[in-house]
């Protein structure tokens, strides 16, 4: 049985084998990702979470989640009214 080559290929070292143990080394990516120092990137943040507390954007994510549900409160009515005059001429309606 030794003499008999493996017909599922060459067999892999266990060097060959990613461990999970340990991190991946470095590959070089097609978009390079930005880096920020801890400052930078602290400074960013706070600004951010300064903003998200002004009336400016507390009226404009009024207006944006206002304006979201009355679209899909139409698009919901047009196609219930779709659907139920497609039924009717059809003449698939219940019937009780």
């Amino acid at each position: 049985m030794a003499d008999r080559p493996d017909r599922l290929g060459p067999r892999r070292r266990s060097s060959d084998v990613p461990r999970l143990d340990q991190p991946q080394e470095f590959r070089r990516r097609f978009v390079p990702t930005p880096s920020f120092s801890q400052e930078t990137f602290g400074a960013l943040s706070e600004g951010f979470a300064r903003w998200m507390g002004t009336a400016q954007f507390l009226f404009g994510m009024t207006v944006f989640v206002a304006i979201w549900l009355a679209w899909n409160t139409f698009a919901n009515l047009v196609n219930n009214l779709a659907h139920t005059t497609a039924q009717t001429a059809l003449g698939a309606e219940d019937r009780d």
